[in-house]
């Protein structure tokens, strides 16, 4: 009994499938069949890439929110709310001075009628000339 033809003419690949050569003939194909639905690997990729671009902004978010990750900037803004109310007062302080000067001023030319002494000159004290 020999051995039939057909059984010596087979190969058994030695990798059991998983040579690079074996993945890049089911790559094709994969393609192949993918082009005879009318589908192309490129649109395939693509949609992959928004869900996985989806799914990674909803764990940053989570991220953020867990981990308060807003601080910082409610932070900044609640100084920002502070510094601009303290430059108003600073302004409204500053206005009621200059209001106060000129009412100061309006009162000390009422109090000039005669009884303030006037501003010594410097060469005769009032006593001496007194």
């Amino acid at each position: 009994m020999s051995i039939p033809a057909e059984v010596e003419r087979q190969v058994e690949p030695l990798s059991a499938g998983r040579a690079t050569s074996t993945k890049r003939r089911k790559q094709r194909a994969e393609h192949e069949v993918a082009a005879e639905q009318g589908i192309l690997m490129a649109l395939k990729r693509e949609a992959r890439a928004r869900v996985l671009r989806v799914r990674s902004r909803h764990l940053i978010e989570e991220l953020r929110i867990s981990t308060g990750l807003e601080q910082p900037k409610r932070h900044r803004r609640d100084a920002q709310i502070a510094a601009e109310v303290v430059k108003r007062k600073e302004a409204a302080k500053q206005l009621g001075a200059n209001k106060s000067e000129v009412v100061d001023k309006s009162i000390s030319a009422a109090k000039t009628d005669g009884d303030t002494p006037l501003k010594d000159t410097g060469g005769v004290s009032t006593d001496e000339w007194l």
